[in-house]
This record gives structure tokens, sequence and C-alpha cells, in this order.
């Protein structure tokens, strides 16, 4: 009994050794890197003269290469919001009581008008009109303004002023197609006027685009309408966007409507983007000096949320052969831009990957964080010292087994007796 109560002891002990390696060791144990990633900004900037699909080339492909030597994840460049424009707020629907107010200043200039009070008549208008174009131009406020232009019409008609009564008519029968006036009503003068207007084409409004740089793509709604300096049409009465695009700047834009026959004019001063800025004050002074971008620099790691930033700007080369990449790095410990180098590239040479290992070796150079090799564990299975464990196991249960026998054995046997 006691032997065999040895011998279960020894294999109990030998299970507990066996799930106790392998629960520290796994079957597949990788090291996957301790240190826990840090998010880093990878910003680049292409000088305008370089073709954009040589430098996406180049530019677009570091980051991947990075990634292989540091240890950092990259992070989306942070946009800068744009303004909402909440069109209700600017062009509100006219309610009830402002098309009131808008009728009861109509008929006011039109009992002023019965009486050849012409001038009160011309500043109650005026008023109406300019009241109406706070609105926004729906079905219900085009027919005041129709009228408005009619009765405006007539009084440049009554002081002389043929071309300017012409004008105002065909204003008004753009926003009242179909009207014609009544002969009851009007003097023959307006309809004869009015008459001599039914085989012109009707007035649209003209806006006249420009921006700061030239050249900016304009979109109405959306849709392309050429390059700036450019005449347009809006395409209709309502509330239109209006919206400019150059590439190195911000978008602008600006939400206006326009009657038939208005003629305006938009200037746009496009503001560069931050990044187009950022290689402008790089390029300064050769660029080995980056303290110029240091403010720019920490409102985008601010805004995006990291310590790191990486940057690199491409340039020609000034003997005119090949490229120069130039790097520089923001983050621990100087916060604050530092130049890290610069590398030359050969035109024809598009080795994307020669230069993210050159940045990478900059980088790791300047104290980001290196990347972890990954290491594999044998399984422990295949471990000699395991197996050595289970032989010398197996072998001291064989011989608990064989001592345990022998005593059954003596135990047993018989014992003779000479009498």
């Amino acid at each position: 009994m006691k032997s065999t109560s040895s011998g279960h002891s020894f294999i109990a002990l030998l299970l507990i050794v066996l799930i106790l390696v392998q629960c520290a060791f796994p079957a597949v144990a990788k090291a996957t890197g301790s240190l826990d990633v840090e998010p880093a900004l990878f910003l680049k900037y292409a000088a305008p003269d370089i073709p954009e699909t040589y430098s996406r080339e180049i530019l677009d492909r570091i980051p991947e290469k990075i990634t292989k030597e540091v240890h950092v994840r990259w992070v989306a460049v942070p946009v800068e919001a744009a303004p909402v424009v909440d069109i209700n707020a600017i062009y509100p629907v006219p309610d009830d009581a402002t098309l009131k107010s808008i009728s009861g200043r109509i008929l006011r200039a039109s009992r002023h008008m019965e009486k050849v009070e012409n001038r009160e008549a011309a500043k109650l208008l005026s008023e109406a009109e300019s009241e109406a174009r706070g609105c926004r131009f729906n079905e219900a406020i085009r027919p005041f303004l129709a009228e408005i232009f009619l009765r405006q019409g007539i009084i440049k008609l009554r002081d002389g002023h043929v071309s300017s009564a012409e004008s105002l008519f065909s204003r008004s029968r753009a926003l009242r197609p179909g009207f014609v006036p009544d002969p009851a009503l009007f003097p023959p003068q307006v309809l004869t006027v009015w008459g001599s207007l039914s085989s012109r084409l009707l007035p649209e409004a003209e806006l006249l685009v420009q921006s700061l740089p030239s050249g900016a793509v304009v979109f109405v709604d959306g849709v392309s309408k050429g390059r700036t300096p450019v005449r347009i049409n809006p395409g209709k009465t309502g509330p239109v966007n209006i919206r400019v695009s150059h590439p190195g700047y911000k978008d602008e834009e600006k939400v206006g409507q326009w009657l038939p026959g208005d003629a305006d004019t938009l200037d746009f001063n496009l503001p560069g983007d931050r990044v187009a800025r950022l290689g402008d004050l790089l390029s300064e002074g050769g660029g080995k000096q980056g303290w110029g971008a240091g403010p720019l620099i920490g409102e985008l790691a601010t805004a995006a949320g990291v310590q790191w930033i990486a940057v690199v700007t491409l340039e020609k080369d000034g003997s005119g052969d090949g490229y120069i990449a130039k790097a520089y790095s923001h983050g621990k410990p100087v916060n604050a831009p530092v130049f890290l180098g610069e590398k030359r590239i050969r035109d024809g040479e598009r080795n994307s990957q020669a230069t993210g290992k050159w940045l990478a070796g900059k980088l790791l150079e300047n104290g980001w964080p290196a990347e972890e090799k990954d290491q594999e564990f044998e399984p422990w299975y295949k471990s000699w010292w395991v197996w050595g464990i289970a032989v010398a196991a197996a072998a001291g249960i064989a011989a608990v087994a064989a001592g345990g026998g022998g005593s059954s054995s003596s135990g047993g046997s018989s014992i003779g007796v000479n009498f």
C-alpha cells in the first residue's frame, strides 16, 4: 500500500508540473511589443514646380516604410472645420407679417404715384425692395418684387429715363411670366414700352467671380462653372452656394441670391492651407531652420492630439539634377521642429523605400520609439527540458512500479517449515 500511494503521488506531481508548464508557455507565443504604439502625424509638402505624379510616388509610400522601423501609428491630418452656413438664418422664408409690411409699402407708394408724388413713391418702393431682398426668393415673394420693379419702371418713364424703365420692366417680366398690363389701369406710354420688350430675352443675373490667387475653380451648388476670373449666371432665383477651390489653398464659399438683371462682383481672398503654409515656412532660410514653423506645427499637433510629427518636403535640386527631400521632426524631448537632414534623389531614381528607410533612421536618432522585433518561442512540447522531465518522470514511475512488485511478491509467498 505504501509503494502504491507513492507512485500515485509522483504521477499527480508530474501532471501538475506539466499543466503549469503548458500555462506558462502556450503552444505559440510571440512578443508583440511591450510599448504602447504612439500616435504620430506625417506631413508632406512638394514644391509647386514638381509634377504631382512624381511627388506622390515618392512621398505617399514613405509612412508605410517608416512604421517597419519606428513604433508609431499614423493618424489623419486634422481638417480645419469649415464655418457652418445657415441659409435659413441668412435668408429666412417670408412670414405673413413680412409680406404684409411689403405690400403696405407698395400700396402707399401707389397712392403717391396717383398724386404724381414720384419722390415719395420711389422711396417707399426702395424700402419695400430692400425688405423683400432680405427674405428667401420663393414663390410668395416674387410677385411683390415683380410689382416693385414695374412701378419703379413707371416712375423712370415719367422722368424720361426710357432705357432704365425698359430694364426694370424686363426684370418684372422675368419674375412674373405671362403678366400683361391692363390697358384700363396703365397709360399708353407704359403699354408701348412693355409691348416692345416681348421679343427680347429675359434678363439673368450675372456675377463676376474673382480670386487671389486667380485660376481657382468656381463651383455653383457643386457644379463647376470655370476658373477665376469668370462671369457666371447663378442659374436660379433662390439661394445658391458659390465655392472657390485652388490647390494649396483653403476653399472659400459664399451663399447668396440674385434677381434677374442683378450684376455683382464676388472677390475671394484664398488663405493657404496649413500644410502649404508649413512648407513655405520651412523653405525659408534654406529650409534648415524650422523655428518659424514652430507655432503652426504646435497647432497641428494639438488639433491631431499627437506629440510626434514628421515632416518631409520635396524640392527641386538647384543644380537641376533630381530632387532634394528635407526632413524635420517635432516631438519629445524638444517641443519644436528640428531639422534632421536632406537626401538627394536623382531624376528617375523613384525610390521611396530608400527615402523611407533614411527618414526612419533619422527619426530614431532623434528619439522616436523603435519598433520591437517579433520574437517567436518554441512550443512547449518541443523544449528538450520538458521532455527531459517527462523521461525522468517515466523512469521514476517504472522504478517505483518495479519496487512495488517485489514487495507484493515477497509478501505473497509461502514459508516452508521442517518438522
